[in-house]
């Protein structure tokens, strides 16, 4: 079983990493792989409906999203992260997970 832990801060070791450490601490002593991936330093563009993931396989953005994603496919859970006081880039992250089917992606 894998957890991925999508840090949104784009402090990447300030709070938000504390928190996501101390999860990833305890999924792992319960035998669950983890893999904490820090995005709040990237530009992540918003999904505009153009459905090209779903043929394409990949965002016509090329942002962080195309690089994370083949991992949700792999990953039994997703823990997420984001910067406390703004949080944009989760709605954005989680519009484009869901605007394509996992088992649809094409790496």
């Amino acid at each position: 079983m894998k957890v991925i832990l999508i840090n949104g801060s784009p402090n990447a070791k300030g709070c938000t990493y504390t928190a996501l450490e101390e999860v990833s601490k305890t999924l792992k002593s319960e035998g669950i792989e983890t893999e904490i991936i820090h995005v709040g330093h990237k530009d992540i563009r918003g999904c505009i409906g153009c459905r090209q993931c779903k043929t394409k396989g990949k965002c016509v953005f090329n942002d962080i999203v195309n690089d994370i994603a083949p991992k949700f496919k792999e990953c039994d859970g997703i823990v997420i992260g984001p910067l406390a006081n703004i949080g944009i880039w989760y709605m954005v992250i989680h519009q484009k997970k869901y605007s394509r089917t996992l088992k649809d992606y094409k790496r």
